[in-house]
């Protein structure tokens, strides 16, 4: 399903609601699925969010131990672990439908 995502969280701590609102959204397809985590040691329910070029990269990180944190009519947060380098933090996507 397509979505406007913008990221929460800067190395597991919350941004704050100003900053939250300025950024950007990366527009994609949020698609959540199981696959192995290699950093968790075994597999992990994922979030992934595929944008304009679905061959590159995804546009965000990948989300691990991904649960729906929070749903409304006009919108949805997953909250689940990023992975930065060699370390584990705690991240959470605002998820907005497009129209």
């Amino acid at each position: 399903m397509r979505y406007q995502v913008t990221r929460r969280m800067c190395q597991g701590k919350p941004l704050a609601p100003a900053d939250v609102r300025n950024q950007a959204p990366v527009l994609g397809d949020v698609q959540i699925q199981e696959q192995r985590c290699e950093q968790l040691g075994r597999n992990s329910k994922t979030a992934t969010l595929q944008g304009i070029n679905p061959i590159g990269p995804p546009d965000l990180p990948l989300l691990h131990d991904v649960v729906l944190s929070w749903m409304a009519p006009n919108g949805l947060v997953l909250s689940g672990l990023e992975v930065e380098g060699d370390r584990l933090y705690a991240q959470s996507w605002l998820c907005r439908p497009v129209d």
